[in-house]
C-alpha cells in the first residue's frame, strides 16, 4: 500500500506561453523517429545523476550556457535561434539554486518507466498534442503502470526542441517560462530514486524528450 502519492507534472515546451523558435519550424519534416537507444537513455539519466551528485559543481555548466544569450535570444552554433522569455537572467537564478543544494540520491534508469516516456510520445508524435495527457486520456502515473508498479511519488518533465542529454537536463534546470520551476523542482526531488527517458523527433519542434520519476518502482517483467 502506497504510504502517500504525490502527482507532479510539468512541461517545456516551446511555444507562446513560454518561448519559440525565430523562425517557424517546417512541416516538411521527416518522418517521426521513435527509436531512442539504450546508450542515449542511459547518458540522459546520467547527466541527471551528475546534476544530483554535486549540485554546486554542475552550476559551471549553467554557467557556460550563458554565453548563447543575447538578450532574450539563445543562438546555439548551427541551431534555431531560440526566443526565450526571461533571458539570461533567470540562469542566474539556477546558478544561485544549485549553489545551495546539497548531493541527492542517485536515480536508477528503469527499463518499465522508459517504455512509458515512450508510450507517450508514440501517443502525441504527429499530433497538435502537447502536455501530459495523452490523446487517449492517459497521465503519467497511468503510462508508468503499464510496465509495472510506482509508488510514492510519480513525476513528469517534458522538453522539446533539445537532443543533447547536456542540453536536455540544463533547459529542464533553468526552466524558462515557468514560475512554479516544476522541471528543475522534479530533477532535484529527493524521494525520486528511479526514472525512465525517452527522446525522438517532432515533426514541428524538432525533437521531443520525456523523463518519467518515480519514488518506488518494481517492473512488470524482469
Amino acid at each position: 500500500m502506497r504510504s502517500y502519492v504525490r502527482f507532479i507534472i510539468t512541461i517545456a515546451a516551446l511555444f507562446a506561453c513560454s518561448l519559440c523558435f525565430s523562425e517557424p519550424a517546417s512541416h516538411d519534416t521527416p518522418p517521426v523517429d521513435l527509436s531512442c537507444p539504450l546508450s542515449l537513455r542511459e547518458e540522459i539519466i546520467k547527466e541527471i545523476n551528475l546534476a544530483r551528485k554535486d549540485p554546486k559543481a554542475y552550476a559551471a555548466f549553467l554557467k557556460e550556457f550563458k554565453k548563447f544569450y543575447d538578450g532574450n535570444k539563445m543562438k546555439r552554433s548551427g541551431k534555431k535561434i531560440i526566443m526565450t522569455k526571461e533571458g539570461v537572467k533567470v540562469v542566474e537564478e539556477a546558478i544561485t539554486y544549485l549553489k545551495s543544494l546539497d548531493p541527492l540520491p542517485l536515480l536508477k534508469l528503469s527499463n518499465g518507466m522508459s517504455l512509458a516516456a515512450k508510450d507517450h510520445i508514440d501517443e502525441i508524435s504527429g499530433t497538435s498534442l502537447t502536455g501530459h495527457v495523452g490523446s487517449a486520456g492517459s497521465l503519467p502515473g497511468d503510462r508508468v503502470n503499464r510496465f509495472g508498479t510506482w509508488s510514492d511519488a510519480i513525476g513528469e518533465n517534458i522538453c522539446y526542441g533539445f537532443d543533447s542529454p547536456r542540453e536536455i537536463v540544463i533547459w529542464m534546470i533553468i526552466d524558462d517560462g515557468f514560475a512554479s520551476r516544476g522541471h528543475r523542482v522534479n530533477i532535484f526531488r529527493p524521494e525520486f530514486h528511479f526514472a525512465g527517458a525517452w527522446v525522438c523527433r517532432h515533426p514541428l519542434y524538432d525533437f521531443m524528450c520525456v523523463i518519467t520519476f518515480a519514488g518506488k518502482f518494481e517492473e512488470k517483467n524482469k
